[in-house]
């Protein structure tokens, strides 16, 4: 079933680009991070596409970054009225890990909803966007979990043989992603 549903998306993908309209390619820049994208537009009002972004916050040498961010989705954006502004959802892979991040390490199927402006310069094919989108991650996470035998006076290793055990745990998680994309279109 996977496979059948891959070739599909992907025939879909090969022919919606020999029909598309415009193709748009662009890389996006948040504070802390950046990301690419690539959007075929067969209407005014819709397009389809890919989009890659990651986001990271490390100013420690600790093996574990303090915030890492990272997702991979397809997508769909509508321009109502054939206009600027969109609303778009992507779905696909996500991570999150890091300390000031609440989830030790999670990953799993992403839903990003977004919405923003696209202006492109006319007759140059260069085009500006300003968006947000927030990624929400279903997956699981690792989580330490003491013994409760242990008493918890003193601080263990984090090793799952030192009183207490990893386990993984179904959660959900989101961000809060502005982003600057410039890009060519043809």
């Amino acid at each position: 079933m996977k496979k059948i549903l891959l070739v599909f998306l992907i025939a879909v993908l090969v022919s919606g680009a020999a029909f598309a309209k415009s193709h748009w390619f662009s890389a996006e820049g948040s504070i802390l991070g950046g990301g690419g994208r690539y959007e075929m537009q067969p209407f005014d009002w819709f397009s389809i596409g890919v989009n890659v972004f990651f986001n990271t916050l490390s100013f420690t040498t600790a093996d574990t970054p303090l915030w890492r961010d990272f997702a991979a989705d397809f997508n769909i954006r509508l321009y109502p009225g054939g206009g600027t502004y969109y609303l778009g959802i992507g779905v696909g892979y996500h991570t999150h890990t890091g300390i000031l991040s609440q989830w030790n390490k999670l990953s799993g199927f992403g839903m990003t909803p977004e919405m923003g402006w696209k202006m492109e310069f006319e007759g140059s094919g260069i085009f500006l966007q300003l968006g947000i989108k927030v990624p929400i991650t279903m997956g699981k996470e690792k989580v330490w979990e003491p013994d409760e035998s242990y008493n918890n006076y003193g601080s263990g290793s984090g090793s799952s043989n030192e009183n207490g055990k990893y386990v993984e745990k179904y959660v959900f998680g989101f961000g809060f992603v502005p982003y600057l994309g410039i890009g060519f279109a043809f």
